[in-house]
Parts: structure tokens; C-alpha cells; sequence
């Protein structure tokens, strides 16, 4: 479980430098709707982080369309904790800081769901 923890989180920077990226230049070229930019953003980061945990770190080559329903549905709910964390933060600190804690809080939720959850070993029948 250790391996599968380092190399999620590894996976997980990576995810989140694109994912505070693409919203960082978002907000700074195009949007000005800083929860429809953190969606964007969002959506390709967990299109990334999905196929790397599924194929680099729970290495699963069954089920391939059920560990992504579980998985965007994970993320679905993480989505809506990070705009409302963006929400509430906002008011206290900057929008990146924000942005930044939200990340933080949003893995450790996403990482739990998806490794008791969403990659776990499915019983042969």
C-alpha cells in the first residue's frame, strides 16, 4: 500500500501542476468564471490522473469502463467540494491559496475513494 500511496501521490503532483495550469491560464486569458475555469481544469486533470493510477500504480486492465464510471464519479463529487472550498476560502484568502487548499484537501478525499473503492479487486465469479 505504501508504493501505491507514493506513486499516486507522484501522480497526483503531476495531475495537479496541469490541473492549477490550465486553470491558472484560464482565469488569467479566458475566463473570468473562476468555477467554470476550476471545472475545465478539473476534468482534464482527472482524464489524465484516471488513465495513470489505472495502467502505472492499481495496474488494472479489467473493468476498464466500471473503474471509470466509479472513478469520474469520485471526482464528480471532489469537483464539488473543490468550488465550494473555492467559495468559502475566497473570502478569507486569495484565489490561488485557495485553489491550492482545495487541491490538498480534494486528494486525500479522492485518493481514499478511489483506492477502497474504485480500484479495488473485483472477485472472479
Amino acid at each position: 500500500m505504501n508504493e501505491k500511496i507514493v506513486l499516486y501521490g507522484i501522480i497526483g503532483i503531476s495531475a495537479g501542476m496541469i490541473e492549477f495550469a490550465i486553470f491558472f491560464f484560464l482565469t488569467q486569458n479566458f475566463l473570468s468564471n473562476v468555477y467554470l475555469a476550476n471545472t475545465y481544469a478539473l476534468c482534464i486533470s482527472i482524464f489524465y490522473s484516471f488513465n495513470m493510477n489505472n495502467y502505472f500504480n492499481f495496474k488494472k486492465k479489467d473493468k476498464y469502463i466500471r473503474r471509470a464510471i466509479k472513478f469520474y464519479i469520485v471526482c464528480g463529487i471532489g469537483i464539488l467540494i473543490s468550488n465550494f472550498l473555492i467559495y468559502s476560502l475566497t473570502m478569507y484568502f486569495t484565489l490561488y491559496f485557495s485553489k491550492i487548499i482545495s487541491m490538498l484537501l480534494v486528494i486525500l478525499f479522492q485518493f481514499s475513494m478511489n483506492f477502497f473503492w474504485t480500484f479495488r479487486d473485483y472477485k472472479k465469479s
